[in-house]
């Protein structure tokens, strides 16, 4: 699969715990811990890098079966969530 980058891309990384976060209907709460999970590693991990804003991608829907209406809500909560318990110089997450 081709990847775009543009010139205004300063990094480009993936936390692995995003890549196979397969929705199962028997399995919401893992599958609510891993996504936030997930959401977590991004942000340390962009941190590490001292990154001032990250673009994510609607993290385990399409392909993999989550529903946004599901996934997006708990992708904002878990972002502030991290804010509140870590120093971090992500000053601005957006959703792609």
């Amino acid at each position: 699969m081709p990847i775009a980058i543009t010139s205004w891309v300063k990094k480009l990384f993936y936390t692995t715990t995003a890549l196979f976060i397969r929705w199962r209907p028997e399995s919401g709460f893992e599958n609510r811990r891993d996504l936030k999970k997930c959401l977590k590693n991004t942000l340390r991990e962009a941190s590490k890098h001292d990154l001032k804003s990250i673009a994510i991608p609607a993290i385990s829907c399409g392909v993999f079966g989550g529903r946004p209406e599901v996934c997006a809500p708990l992708l904002v909560k878990s972002a502030v969530e991290y804010f509140q318990e870590n120093d971090c110089s992500v000053q601005q997450v957006s959703s792609i």
